[in-house]
Parts: structure tokens; sequence; C-alpha cells
């Protein structure tokens, strides 16, 4: 499928937050970089996963490895919002999960999708490091499990590889916990590239 028509024609069905700024930024550096993996923690409906697919698709190389439990036990985890609680304790995950397998089928992005249903940590060790050329960190959003996403994966990611830090702004009331530890420890070790919406885009630069 034509890129440009997919996002004026498509991407407002897929389930999830990525923004067509940033789908395009995906598509923009997989097309300029031509990478051989790429790695997704927090997938849902694949908003932010398809781009990157059609992107890998184009270049005729590559694979996107998806990573997510799509499961309530850890999409509650560590949440303390009832508000957040009660919304993400009535999705239906299954529908979510197979939902996004019949868009991979539909277009034809079986040879460059991996979904793992399973938790970040679990999968980390996996991945050798320095393998990964593009990394997206858009898992659980509480401060523990973003800041390990962040330490757990990054000897992952090549040396001038880099890294989609997603919803840099997050602060979950009443106790203010937030994204930016996670983001904060890879700003010792990578350099900032620019900002889309909440999106930090780093390159790392030092291991």
């Amino acid at each position: 499928m034509n890129l440009n028509d997919y996002l004026n024609s498509h991407h407002h069905n897929i389930d999830g937050w990525c923004s067509i700024e940033k789908a395009k930024r995906f598509i923009n550096l997989i097309t300029g970089l031509v990478p051989d993996l790429c790695v997704e923690i927090g997938v849902f409906g694949g908003s932010s996963l398809i781009p990157q697919a059609l992107a890998l698709q184009m270049n005729k190389k590559g694979l996107i490895v998806g990573i997510d439990p799509w499961t309530h036990k850890a999409a509650l985890e560590d949440m303390v919002n009832q508000e957040n609680q009660n919304w993400w304790g009535k999705i239906d995950y299954n529908s979510i999960y197979n939902k996004l397998i019949g868009h991979i089928k539909n277009l034809h992005l079986e040879e460059y999708v991996d979904l793992v249903r399973d938790k970040s940590e679990n999968v980390c060790d996996s991945f050798k490091d320095e393998t990964i050329d593009i990394l997206h960190i858009d898992g659980n959003h509480c401060e523990a499990l973003a800041y390990k996403d962040s330490v757990n994966f990054f000897p992952k990611v090549k040396l001038n590889g880099f890294i989609f830090y997603d919803d840099i702004h997050w602060v979950e009331e009443p106790n203010k916990v937030s994204t930016k530890k996670g983001l904060d420890y890879l700003l010792e070790k990578c350099q900032q590239v620019e900002v889309v919406g909440d999106c930090m885009i780093l390159k790392k630069v030092k291991n």
C-alpha cells in the first residue's frame, strides 16, 4: 500500500494514539535508515506499529517486534488513578489483539511483524546487545516500569540507533508518578533529536 494513502485513508482506523505526524517520523526514519530490527514496547492496537511495518515492507527488508501482554493485569500494574483503572480495566484486550492481527494480514505485513504477547521485562534477554536499530518505548507508564524498560532495553540498541520515548509529560495523580525517570536515564546517554507531540526522539551516542 502507498504510505500516503495509508496515512490519509486508513491510519485513523487503527486503535491507538499515534498521530499522523509521529507516524510520518517513523516512516521517514525507517525508509531512510533501512533498519534490520525495530522493537516496540507497548503495541495496543498497532497505530504506531503498522506504519513502521509498512515502511519495512516498502524497504523489502527488516522486522518489527511488537511486545505487549494484552492483559488487564499488565495494563493495571502499579496504576493508582481510579479513573485510569476504570478505563483500562474495561478494555477487551483479546479483541484489540485479534483486530491487530487482522490489520497485519489485510496489509500483507506478516513477514515484517513478530508479535510477542508477554511483558517486556520477560523477553528483554532474547535480544542481543546492540542489535536494535529503532526502539519505541510506550509500555506501562508507571514510573518504575517505564524506567525498567529504559534500563533493560538501552543496551540492546545499536550505537547511533534511535529511541522513541512516548508520553514524556505523563503524570499520574494522586501520587504524581511519571515517565520522567526513564527519560532522564536515556538523556544521560543519548542526544535529543526532536520532540513530536508527547514523544521524544533520541539518538544513542554512547554505551
